[in-house]
C-alpha cells in the first residue's frame, strides 16, 4: 500500500510539472505574440497616420509644421535643370491635399524618424516629394519638394 502511495504521488508530482511546464510555456507564447503585435502596430504607425492625414482636413492642419517649406524647380532656368526656389507656406495659405492624382503611383521610404512619401506620375511630369518626421511621438509634415514639370 505505502508503494502505490508513494507512486501515485510521483505521478501526481509528474503530472504538477507537466502542467506547470505548458502554463510557464503557453505564457511566454503570449508575450512573444504581445511583442510581435507591438512591433507590428509601430511599423504600422506612420501608415495609420497618413490615412487619417489624407483624409481629415483638420487633422491635416494640426499635423504639418508651419512655415512649411517648400522647394519647387525653378522656371525661369532650362528644363533640365535640377535647380530648386525654396520658399514657405503659412497656414493661412495652405490648402486641403487629399494626395489624389490622376496616374500617378505613390511609394513610401522610411529611415530612422523620416519617411518621405513620393508622388510619381505615370507621363504626366507629376514629381513630388513630401517629407514626414516624428516628434513626441506625432507625426509631422514639415517639408515639400515639387520637382514636377
Amino acid at each position: 500500500m505505502l508503494n502505490l502511495l508513494k507512486n501515485t504521488m510521483k505521478e501526481q508530482s509528474f503530472i504538477c510539472i507537466v502542467i506547470l511546464f505548458a502554463i510557464v510555456t503557453s505564457c511566454f507564447g503570449q508575450a512573444t505574440d504581445k511583442v510581435k503585435e507591438q512591433e507590428y502596430q509601430i511599423k504600422e504607425q506612420f501608415e495609420t497616420f497618413f490615412i487619417k492625414f489624407k483624409d481629415d482636413e483638420k487633422f491635416q492642419i494640426s499635423r504639418i509644421i508651419f512655415p512649411l517649406e517648400y522647394w519647387e524647380s525653378n522656371d525661369d532656368v532650362l528644363q533640365n535643370s535640377n535647380e530648386l526656389i525654396k520658399d514657405y507656406i503659412i497656414k493661412e495659405e495652405c490648402l486641403f491635399n487629399d494626395f489624389q492624382f490622376n496616374d500617378t503611383d505613390e511609394f513610401i521610404e522610411k529611415k530612422d524618424s523620416i519617411v518621405t512619401v513620393k508622388i510619381r506620375g505615370r507621363d504626366s511630369g507629376i514629381y513630388i516629394n513630401y517629407f514626414f518626421k516624428k516628434e513626441k511621438e506625432k507625426w509631422f509634415m514639415y517639408k515639400v519638394e515639387n520637382k514636377s514639370n
